[in-house]
């Protein structure tokens, strides 16, 4: 099922559906833009205290196998991070009913539902991923489309750019307009997608022998 944007209405209201050792998982997920699955992948050795109250993230992406750094930018969230304890196989959310020590992924996927059911959200399209699109949104409005891709170690611009017009792709009004500059880049992208098919058409086209 594919993943849709969630605003910050909706997302306040899931969490607060959330048992707060439950909801860390997810602030992270928000703050970050990381999968969930590499949040739950994260170690005490993982992470650190950044400058003006930040956290830092070290990780290895499951999906790209790329290692990168990632911050918690809000003070609040990085606090209960930093002081998480060394859980089971030195896991932030350990579970010693998981073989991988670690929480599986249908658990919060599974605990993300349930809270959003609670919070009377539609859970269509409505899960963990979500957030990887409200992450992506708000660091286009303020950073621009390069800064995301970056962030979500996408190769394809035309990848990033799905998940960085989430909110204007499910017509919602984002609290930051889309700036003259940002509205020439995703043009000049689109752009680039008609001129790429065109080419790609006219690979495939059969040549006349001659």
């Amino acid at each position: 099922m594919k993943s849709r944007y969630l605003n910050s209405e909706e997302i306040a209201a899931i969490f607060k559906k959330m048992p707060v050792e439950k909801r860390l998982i997810f602030e992270i997920a928000l703050e970050t833009g990381l999968r969930i699955g590499d949040v739950l992948k994260i170690k005490k050795r993982d992470i650190s205290a950044a400058p003006n109250g930040r956290c830092e993230v070290r990780f290895l992406a499951e999906k790209t196998k790329k290692k990168s750094i990632a911050f918690v930018e809000s003070p609040a969230v990085a606090k209960k991070l930093l002081n998480q304890p060394k859980g089971y196989k030195g896991y932030i959310f350990s579970s010693l009913k998981s073989k991988s020590g670690h929480i599986t992924r249908q658990a919060a996927w599974k605990w993300f539902k349930t809270a959003a059911k609670e919070a009377k959200i539609d859970i269509d399209g409505c899960s963990p991923h979500s957030l990887r699109k409200s992450f992506a949104t708000e660091l286009m409005h303020r950073k621009g489309l390069a800064a995301v891709q970056s962030a979500l170690q996408h190769t394809n611009s035309f990848t990033t750019a799905i998940y960085a017009y989430a909110d204007a792709y499910a017509g919602a009004a984002p609290e930051s307009p889309i700036l003259w500059g940002q509205i020439n880049e995703l043009l000049d992208l689109i752009v680039k997608r008609i001129n790429g098919e065109n080419l790609l058409k006219m690979d495939e086209t059969p040549q006349k022998k001659g």
